[in-house]
């Protein structure tokens, strides 16, 4: 189990394994609401272009955070399904063929630089 996981969970005075821990860290990560207008621009942008969203969170985490503030995306590309991490250049690879785009044809905008910024830029996304 990872060792941040570990430390929440003896924070919480909560048993890593159990469900209860699970529980509350669904609730960490999705509760927490989008910016506002995100899902509105979101949506705005898929009229023109497709959308998607790459990230490091966990799938089942991430869906339900998208399916509770109401997102749609094109495509999601996590590092829990592709087995790597943003800023690993596999990751934004796998974008580029869901698009059907070279990666010069591709916006990547996001809240870290290294990872949404620079390692993207050098895997030739604008």
């Amino acid at each position: 189990m990872l060792e941040s996981f570990i430390r929440t969970a003896d924070h919480f005075h909560l048993c890593a394994d159990s469900g209860e821990f699970s529980r509350l860290i669904v609730q960490l990560f999705t509760s927490p609401p989008a910016f506002p207008d995100a899902v509105t621009a979101v949506q705005a942008l898929r009229r023109e272009r497709p959308v998607g969203l790459l990230s490091n969170a966990d799938e089942e985490i991430l869906q339900e955070s998208i399916r509770r503030q109401g997102f749609v995306f094109d495509f999601v590309v996590t590092s829990e399904g592709m087995q790597c991490n943003k800023p690993q250049q596999e990751i934004y690879c796998k974008a580029a063929r869901l698009l059907g785009l070279e990666p010069s044809q591709i916006l990547m905008a996001g809240d870290s630089l290294l990872e949404d910024g620079i390692a993207p830029r050098q895997a030739g996304f604008q």
